[in-house]
C-alpha cells in the first residue's frame, strides 16, 4: 500500500537513515553504493554487503527490519522509519498504522469479554 509508492531514491534515503543507526559515515557510503533493491509484493528488501556476508534491510508498510545491530537497533529503526513514513504520507498513514495494530488486539479482547459474559450469564441461569 505505502511502500509501493516509494521511489528508488526514497528507498535509498530510508536505507541510509536506517543503516546510519549502526554504522559510521564511511561504512554507510560503502553499504549504500553496493546495496541492491528487491521489490516484493508486501516488502522491499535492501540487500547490502558488510565485508564478508550480505545482510538485509526490509521495509514493510508499518515496520522496518535490519538483520544486524545491537539489541536496541529494532526500536530505533522502527521509530525512525515510522516517523519518515508519517512525514511523507501524513495522518492517513498514522490512522492506518493504528488500525493495523490496534484492531486485531481489540477484536481478540472483545471475544474474550464476550466469552466471559457468556460464562457469567450461564452461572446466573
Amino acid at each position: 500500500m505505502y511502500i509501493e509508492q516509494l521511489t528508488n531514491i526514497e528507498i535509498k534515503n530510508i536505507f541510509k537513515m536506517i543503516i546510519s543507526t549502526v554504522n559510521n559515515e564511511q561504512e554507510v557510503e560503502f553499504r549504500l553504493s553496493h546495496m541492491k533493491i528487491e521489490k516484493w509484493d508486501n516488502a522491499i528488501r535492501c540487500v547490502f554487503p558488510t565485508g564478508y556476508e550480505n545482510h538485509l534491510c526490509v521495509l514493510e508498510d508499518f515496520d522496518a527490519f535490519l538483520s544486524y545491530g545491537d539489541y536496541e537497533t529494532p526500536v530505533k529503526i522502527t521509530k525512525l522509519y515510522r516517523r519518515y513514513m508519517y512525514q511523507k504520507f501524513g495522518e492517513e498513514y498514522k490512522t492506518d498504522l493504528d488500525k493495523f495494530y490496534r484492531e486485531p488486539i481489540v477484536e481478540k479482547y472483545m471475544k474474550e469479554i464476550a466469552r466471559l459474559d457468556s460464562e457469567i450469564n450461564d452461572m446466573t441461569c
